[in-house]
Order: structure tokens, then sequence, then C-alpha cells
């Protein structure tokens, strides 16, 4: 066990193709990764890494469990009966929530037809981040590349769906200086609504990797406590301390996905009414 905290939440190569053109194990053997010539794809190493697989697991997790309960609402449907199940009943209610509650309020019945990109977003990460209470799995949601690309695609959309919504990109760019002002703050005003766009997908894309990352960090390092100080007493006033940070977690975990969901939600509400 390593007593390095920043151990437990660092990304580490699992699998990667060797330039012999052999597939190497590589996860926990120091002397497979010391020895390790990666083959290269442009300016990248052909890798598999413990989060890039942790990426993979949700994405077949969420389209499994989607997958499963749209079936189950069908066969209900057209047997005309309520769907029923307990995983039919909760997914219903936390879409209902996610539609009801987020994004109607923020982005009005326009907002509707864009809730699938929405829920995509919410499961994902919420599913990211309780997979990273799992000893090992790694928490992808805990690394500022992948929090930072999912910030850019908010990013994209904000540019995107707001042309869409307000009939094209010079309407897009043209509504984001208020109107009326006097023509020598027009240039000034368009620089600064352009930089707002930044500003808030990097909040989001820091938020929640910094969010991910402290619990983890805490947890590893009430845990090495013990180890530390060779004291049992210590040991057992670490473990206990761990699991109470275990249980905020959870609650870290639920609510960061709704945070970050509906920051978006509220983003691109602002981007596709002209009037905000």
């Amino acid at each position: 066990m390593s007593l390095d905290p920043v151990h437990h939440v660092l990304d580490e190569y699992v699998l990667g193709l060797s330039s012999g053109g052999d597939w190497v194990f590589l996860w926990r053997d120091p002397e497979a990764l010391a020895a390790f010539q990666p083959a290269r794809l442009g300016p990248f190493d052909i890798v598999l890494t413990k989060h890039m697989l942790s990426i993979s697991l949700v994405a077949i997790l969420v389209f499994t469990v989607m997958s499963i309960v749209a079936a189950r609402i069908r066969e209900s449907v057209a047997g005309m009966r309520a769907p029923r199940g307990r995983l039919v009943n909760l997914i219903e209610a936390m879409v209902l929530f996610v539609r009801d509650e987020m994004v109607i309020p923020n982005m009005g019945e326009r907002g509707v037809k864009y809730i699938p990109v929405f829920l995509t977003f919410f499961f994902f990460i919420l599913l990211s981040n309780l997979l990273g209470l799992i000893p090992e799995i790694g928490t992808s949601t805990g690394n500022i590349n992948v929090t930072a690309s999912l910030a850019g695609m908010i990013f994209l959309l904000i540019f995107i769906l707001g042309s869409i919504e307000q009939g094209g990109p010079h309407r897009f760019f043209r509504n984001l200086v208020p109107h009326g002002l006097p023509f020598w703050l027009v240039p000034l005003m368009f620089v600064i609504e352009l930089i707002g766009p930044v500003a808030k997908c990097f909040a989001l894309a820091m938020r929640l990797f910094a969010n991910m990352i402290a619990g983890h960090i805490v947890i590893a390092a009430l845990l090495s406590l013990g180890i530390l100080f060779q004291s049992i007493a210590v040991g057992s006033a670490a473990a206990l301390g761990a699991m109470a940070m275990g249980l905020l977690e959870v609650f870290v975990c639920i609510l960061q996905a709704y945070i970050f969901t509906l920051l978006s939600i509220v983003f691109i509400g602002a981007a596709i009414h002209p009037e905000h």
C-alpha cells in the first residue's frame, strides 16, 4: 500500500501497445512500465489507462440500463399498464426531476427537446462519481482532462444551440452585445461577452474536478495516518473519519452531478434566449 495519498487518485497505465507490436499489461507492474516503449499514433501513446476504462465502463452501464428501462416502458405502454419495477421507477423519477425542476424552469418549453442531452450529462457524471467510490476502479471525474472535455462540450453547445435557436451564428453574435450601447463601447462589450462562456465552462471543469478529487485525497490521507503513526488508537480514529468522509462523498457525488447539469442548463438557456 502506498503512503502517498495522491497515488490513489492519479491515472495509471493498464494496457499498452509496445513499439514492437505487442500488448503489454502494465498496471501495478513497475518493471514492465519502466521497460515499456509505447507505439505512437501521432503525438499520442497507444495505451489504455484506468480512467479510460472507467469511462468506457460508465458508458456501457448507462447504455445498458437505459436500454433495459426503455424496453420495459415500451412493454408497459403496449400492454396499456403503468411501468413497474424499482429500476424503472427510479430512472423515471430522476428523468422527471431533470425535466420539471431543472430544464423547464430555466429554459422554458424550448428546452424540452434538449432534455436527452442534459440527461446524458447527468447520468454519465453521476455514475462516474459513484463508481469512483469503489476502490481501484478510478474516479474519471477526478481527472481534469475528463472534466475539461465535458465542459468543452457545454462550451460548444452554448454557441451551437444559441445559433440554432436565434436563427444563425450572425444573430447569435450580434445579440451578445446589449442593444443601445454607445458605439465606442460595443467592441469592449463584445470581447467581454465572448470571454464569459470560457470563464463559465472553466468554472464547470474546475468545480467538478476539485470536488471529486478532494474527498479521495482526504480519505487516503486519513487511512495513511494509522500506518504512519503505527498506533491502533490513531488508526481507529482515522478509519472512523474515513467512513464518515465516505458517506459524505456519496452525497457529494450526487450533488456535483446535479450542479454540473443545472449550471449547464442555465448557461445554454441564456444562450438560446437573447433577451438574457
